[in-house]
């Protein structure tokens, strides 16, 4: 269900957890899902002197949601000779959203908010064939 590696890719955290069962001696199918984060932080800062700025007041807000990325493969022999494989895995991505404000003793405020996104892996839709040229008791 996995069969990537992802090299240089899959730096965070990755979970990814899948079943599979064999119908019949021609036809499996497999079933997975990996975990998609979303991570948002605040930091709203009240500045009370705009002359000694190692004296902030900082409120950090931080969520995380999770959510699942399924995927599916499956693998069919129509007959002895010819193979067919397949598997769709939809998109998996960590994302950090980040959004901070400065509160000036003034009254003055300002803030700015951005997305950093990790780990991305777009939709991916993949297909083989195989078919036994020479097929023997001993080789395919």
């Amino acid at each position: 269900m996995h069969p990537e590696l992802y090299a240089d890719r899959l730096t965070p955290v990755s979970i990814a957890f899948g079943a599979g069962y064999r119908f019949s001696d021609s036809f499996s199918l497999g079933l997975g899902a990996s975990l998609s984060l979303r991570a948002d932080v605040g930091a709203p800062t009240y500045v009370a002197n705009a002359g000694d700025l190692q004296h902030l007041l900082i409120d950090t807000d931080a969520k995380v949601n999770v959510a699942l990325s399924p995927n599916i493969g499956f693998a069919y022999d129509p007959s002895s000779r010819l193979h067919l494989t397949g598997t769709v895995h939809t998109p998996e991505k960590v994302e950090l959203g980040v959004d901070f404000t400065f509160l000036l003793a003034t009254g003055l405020q300002q803030g700015s908010s951005f997305t950093l996104l990790y780990d991305y892996m777009p939709w991916q839709v993949s297909a083989g064939a195989a078919y036994d040229v020479v097929k023997t008791s001993d080789d395919t």
